[in-house]
């Protein structure tokens, strides 16, 4: 989470998440692979993002306690 205002929304969104059965929660993660740069949408929004593997693929570390057991969707 690159901005101090992401990080402030983590323990509202780590409340809200625990607020739900495990089973009714989804997450989503923006993913792309290393040739990113070179897809149409690489090409389009030329800034390399969430590469699968990366640092900045990660969830924060508190998002990721609390979703286990979830579903997790890479899209």
């Amino acid at each position: 989470l690159g901005t101090k205002e992401a990080q402030a929304i983590v323990p509202l969104a780590v409340k809200k998440i625990k607020s739900y059965p495990i089973e009714n929660v989804y997450v989503t993660k923006d993913t792309h692979g290393e040739n990113y740069m070179e897809t149409s949408e690489g090409k389009h929004l030329p800034v390399e993002h969430c590469i699968k593997g990366t640092p900045g693929w990660g969830l924060d570390a508190r998002i990721e306690a609390v979703t286990q057991g979830g579903y997790m969707i890479e899209k």
